[in-house]
């Protein structure tokens, strides 16, 4: 009885969120809004306004995306190691038995012959299609490692994905939203760094200084395995330039002139993410970026005023001489605005940042911090000098924080 009456509970509440919903929408804030639809389907999972809302579909008794639904009319099935399978198919693969080319093989023999990248496994999910030479289940651990990371990037920051007017408009017409098809997210994960500078070599002669790299040109995300180091803070790094870039379909220059570091600096923020039991973690103080933000501006004394942070190019950003504290100070600096004040800067960093992705006209300009916040850089540079050396960083792990950066 208590099971009944619980869930009538989490359903009232569920309601009372989408109603509140509404009136926070009517009140200007689309996008608190739009955070209260993800909150409600918490406490009631088939709450069907808010599952059209985001774009799922009914099949038999769940909600489901529109790739998921497809994959389930076509008879496959969503194994937690293998990917999307045939249903007859699982069996066999649970008993190492593997399909390709027409003809089954053993899980063995089928990682030598995948081994060459012209033979790769191809994973595909809701938003990503990963092709990896790794392994089949490495591949899909990846992609479902970004998947989760995708559902928190949109749901946590919306206005990159939607303007205000548009918010609005899918309020207004649940349901009836249209369906846009979004080609996948390319990511190439390969077997070793050795692998990877070979590949890319010609597109960055750097390369072999990198742990991963994006490359906007092709839209596609590279990787490879370390078997010295995690590469979960690179993948969100690199994950987050290329979720913002692939939001329009036009080629462009990003922040080329000024405002540079706000690219760099929220994509060495979102590194801090992690998934938990029961939610996500970001921003941690003793995350190495932050750390060092703090240690460089209490220990050593660096600092670039504001006014003249915002005005750098991406050339000077990435000028050799000091580059590291340069993305230290930009680490901290999101993290500033993102928790300063319990975020009293974060609208106003994000539609900043949004701004920055949008296709302008030319010779339009984008405003800094001080225009969106409407604060003077003076001010935001002396309320970041004192928020960052009050970061509640141990210095007792300084030792873990070099050890992590090397």
């Amino acid at each position: 009885l208590w099971r009944i009456e619980f869930r009538s509970l989490r359903q009232d509440l569920a309601k009372n969120l989408y109603l509140l919903s509404r009136r926070v929408l009517n009140d200007g804030n689309p996008h608190a809004a739009w955070r209260l639809i993800h909150e409600l389907l918490w406490y009631d999972s088939d709450y069907g306004r808010a599952r059209t809302l985001l774009g799922y579909e009914q099949y038999g008794d769940e909600w489901v995306t529109p790739f998921a639904a497809k994959k389930m009319r076509d008879r496959f099935v969503w194994h937690d190691k293998f990917g999307w399978l045939p249903a007859l198919h699982v069996e066999r693969y649970e008993k190492g038995e593997r399909f390709y080319r027409n003809r089954w093989y053993t899980a063995q023999k089928e990682s030598q012959l995948r081994r060459q990248w012209a033979y790769a496994w191809e994973i595909e999910t809701d938003k990503y299609l990963l092709k990896t030479n790794v392994g089949l289940e490495e591949g899909v651990e990846l992609a479902k490692k970004l998947e989760v990371f995708h559902e928190w990037f949109q749901r946590a920051f919306p206005a990159f994905f939607n303007t205000t007017e548009q918010l609005k408009v899918l309020f207004g017409g649940a349901s009836r939203r249209r369906r846009v098809k979004h080609s996948p997210f390319v990511v190439h994960y390969y077997r070793s760094k050795e692998e990877y500078v070979r590949r890319l070599i010609n597109k960055n002669p750097q390369i072999a200084i990198t742990n991963g790299i994006y490359t906007p040109d092709e839209r596609t995300s590279h990787f490879y395995v370390d078997p010295n180091s995690d590469i979960e803070s690179t993948v969100y790094h690199e994950g987050t330039h290329q979720i913002l870039y692939e939001l329009d379909p036009k080629p462009r220059r990003i922040a080329d002139n000024e405002h540079f570091w706000i690219l760099e600096g929220f994509a060495c923020y979102v590194e801090s993410f992690r998934p938990l039991a029961n939610g996500i973690s970001i921003g941690n103080p003793d995350y190495v970026r932050f750390f060092f933000a703090q240690h460089n501006l209490v220990e050593d004394g660096f600092f670039v005023p504001l006014d003249r942070f915002a005005s750098l190019s991406k050339n000077a950003y990435q000028a050799p001489m000091h580059i590291s504290e340069r993305y230290s100070q930009a680490s901290g600096l999101v993290h500033f605005y993102m928790h300063y004040e319990n975020g009293q800067y974060r609208d106003a960093m994000i539609d900043n940042f949004a701004a920055l992705y949008r296709p302008i006209d030319p010779g339009f300009r984008i405003g800094g911090m001080d225009y969106f916040t409407g604060v003077p850089y003076s001010k935001l540079s002396q309320q970041y000098r004192e928020y960052i050396t009050g970061l509640d960083s141990a210095p007792n792990r300084l030792a873990a924080a070099i050890q992590a950066a090397e």
